[in-house]
């Protein structure tokens, strides 16, 4: 399946007659900064867990998340100017997760706004095609167990345990029988648009969804492709 810019502008095509296609593909117009720069731009922000749904026969974990509404737009005082979100009081929505184990190593964690059911979130999306895909093959049941706490669910396989707290909401995973995360979502508490935590938005007909995550120094990420 051949997959173009103007189905999804987000691709980076990786146009070598270009001078820097990596860096041009995220810049342009209808790249991320297409809502990152946009004004009036509303972002649904996970904010808390509503419920959840786990099944022991394939390990597989669904949350509902309360998500908050706010609004991208430019400030400007006498010297400055900046972006900055505007928390848009009593607008809440939700999104749906689906958290899985690919192996006992490795974690699976995918969300949609409401809109879309947890039916929606296939493990075959139209978006990569599957060449272009970091994780393939046949979804195998991983053996898992859930752990309900008053402020987290834990989800654990034979290696790995991913911590959803509950409120506000942030995904952590750990090593068995270590302290110390591994990965850890990013959350601020700045209005700035700096760091986008995980969210849905939706622009003048187009949609994204943007997550962050926490590096240590001289941590590497292999096998993200060009791009990254």
């Amino acid at each position: 399946m051949e997959v173009d810019d103007r189905s999804f502008p987000q691709r980076a095509t990786g146009d070598t007659s270009k001078p820097n296609p990596t860096t041009e593909a995220t810049q342009r117009a209808d790249g991320p900064n297409f809502f990152r720069d946009g004004e009036n731009v509303q972002f649904m922000r996970a904010d808390s867990i509503l419920g959840h749904t786990f099944s022991e026969d394939d390990g597989v974990l669904h949350l509902r998340v309360r998500t908050s509404h706010q609004t991208h737009r430019t400030a400007q005082t006498h010297n400055s100017v900046m972006h900055q979100f505007v928390t848009e009081e009593d607008s809440w929505g939700e999104m749906n997760f689906k958290i899985s184990f690919v192996t006992p190593q490795i974690l699976r964690v995918k969300f949609a706004g409401n809109a879309g059911t947890l039916d929606a979130l296939t493990d075959n999306p139209l978006f990569p095609p599957p060449e272009a895909r970091m994780l393939n093959g046949i979804p195998q049941n991983i053996k898992a167990d859930l752990v309900v706490n008053d402020d987290e669910l834990v989800l654990k396989s034979a290696v790995v345990e991913l911590r959803a707290k509950t409120s506000p909401f942030r995904l952590r995973s750990y090593r068995r029988g270590c302290s110390t995360p591994f990965w850890k979502q990013r959350v601020s508490d700045l209005f700035t648009s700096d760091i986008i935590p995980t969210s849905i938005v939706a622009h003048q007909g187009r949609e994204a969804t943007f997550d962050a995550f926490s590096l240590d120094p001289q941590e590497r990420i292999f096998g993200l492709g060009e791009r990254f």
